[in-house]
């Protein structure tokens, strides 16, 4: 309600030449119309029974927890099958491999890497600061659960930008598509996550890909904006001179909209990053460990509130960290 009263709000158009007298009376009337209205409605919800308690007939709620219960049970019944085979494949032939790579070698070596790739992105000022967070984590004796942090986050990053990719382009593209897809991704980001963890965990249970399948609902929407307002902003003259030359609509996605988009890609890569990494603590209730499930147990466990207190430091050194290299190559390459 209030995304779409504040978009027609900053959708209305503007006009330098001022109303008339007709239109002045009739704004007024109309405001005082609806706010005689208003005091009435209240009036009668404070003082009639009838107007005060909402209706039983209207009420759904049952029919729709039952229906969300079949749909549930028949999910998990009959395509278990998807679900599972996912899940699995992910988190054997991604999640193990990454977290091999990144956890389980010599934290020096993971450090040289990372600053490897901090160098390339995004330079030599952004390599010594990533250094120096780096080395702030191995002092804080959290190295390890960082690195299953980072691996859960790159993956859920990695699957939010292949969704927000197709997605992005798609309402990009065509206005219909925006209309048919923007309540899903309000509900998205408006929804509280613990709000879209119950399904979720119904569909793969407790597990690592769980917590990343949480980051992707919590990042997608706002991924698939940025992308779309990109695409949405690529000059029609570019468009108009593909088409004229023969592009088809494939080539004009990828040889023109997409890289006349760069600068919102990297955005959105940059905002997915932060976006995910920012329902880690969440993660941690369903099975996902690192140092998410370190600050919950240090919230419910008093001798253990200073290593949960530490833990969330790690994850800000974490999230500046990445902020900074993506926010660099952003820089370095969306020109």
């Amino acid at each position: 309600m209030l995304d779409r009263s504040t978009s027609a709000a900053a959708k209305t158009k503007q006009t330098f030449i001022p109303p008339s007298k007709k239109e002045i009376q009739r704004r007024r009337f109309s405001i005082a119309g609806m706010g005689i209205f208003a005091v009435i409605c209240i009036w009668l919800s404070r003082n009639v029974l009838w107007a005060a308690i909402w209706p039983k007939q209207l009420d759904v709620s049952e029919i729709v927890a039952s229906s969300t219960n079949t749909v549930t049970d028949w999910t998990t019944d009959n395509l278990r099958f998807i679900t599972v085979s996912f899940k699995d494949f992910i988190s054997n032939y991604v999640l193990n491999s990454i977290q091999t790579l990144l956890a389980d070698s010599p934290w020096f070596i993971t450090i040289t890497m990372i600053a490897l790739i901090a160098y390339l992105l995004g330079g030599r000022k952004v390599t010594i600061l990533a250094i120096g967070l780096m080395l702030l984590i191995v002092a804080c004796g959290l190295w390890y659960e960082t690195m299953v942090t980072l691996t859960q986050t790159l993956v859920a990053t990695m699957l939010t930008m292949i969704l927000g990719l197709i997605l992005g382009v798609w309402i990009g593209r065509s206005e219909k598509a925006d209309k048919v897809l923007r309540p899903f991704l309000d509900a998205g980001q408006t929804l509280p996550a613990f709000v879209y963890l119950v399904p979720i965990l119904g569909l793969f249970g407790p597990s690592r890909f769980t917590a990343i399948v949480t980051g992707i609902f919590y990042a997608i929407p706002v991924v698939v904006k940025i992308v779309g307002e990109g695409i949405k902003g690529v000059s029609t003259t570019m468009i108009e001179a593909a088409t004229s030359a023969g592009s088809n609509t494939w080539q004009l996605i990828t040889k023109v909209q997409l890289p006349a988009a760069k600068k919102s890609l990297l955005l959105a890569t940059n905002q997915g990053l932060i976006f995910v990494l920012a329902v880690v603590v969440i993660g941690g209730f369903v099975g996902s460990g690192g140092l998410g499930y370190l600050v919950i147990v240090g919230g419910s466990k008093p001798e253990l509130q200073g290593k949960g207190l530490v833990a969330g430091f790690s994850i800000l050194l974490l999230g500046v960290m990445i902020d900074r290299i993506a926010h660099a190559s952003a820089r370095k390459y969306g020109n």
